[in-house]
């Protein structure tokens, strides 16, 4: 997520702070796992898991209306936790809106996944 320890949020953080993904393509995806830092006070209370298709601008992604929301995560105590959700077409996934319990956060992974599919020519 940028460096060897991961993403941090500034502290202490103004929020709602956020991070984003670009798979390269449109994909179809149907999971997001976040690992939090292994510090506790660090951990995510709550979050929202959300995506969106390609031709989107960088000026828009900085903005909350290309989004479509894939999972909301709220009382979150875990350093692990997956969203899975119906399957969609997405080229970015983002983590936003964090909650902190002691003004600033962090992850240490991100991890989406794929819908796999088999086809068949005849």
């Amino acid at each position: 997520l940028g460096s060897p320890y991961g993403w941090m949020s500034a502290y202490p953080s103004k929020g709602p702070d956020w991070i984003y993904i670009d798979l390269g393509k449109n994909r179809l995806i149907d999971k997001v796992t976040v690992y939090h830092q292994e510090d506790d006070w660090l951990i995510c209370g709550a979050y929202t898991v959300s995506t969106t298709v390609d031709g989107v601008s960088a000026e828009t992604l900085a903005t909350d209306k290309p989004w479509t929301t894939q999972g909301v995560v709220t009382g979150n105590s875990e350093m692990v936790v997956s969203s899975e959700f119906k399957e969609t077409l997405a080229r970015y996934v983002r983590v936003s809106g964090m909650d902190y319990g002691h003004g600033q956060s962090a992850l240490a992974e991100i991890e989406v996944y794929g819908v796999r599919y088999q086809s068949s020519f005849k």
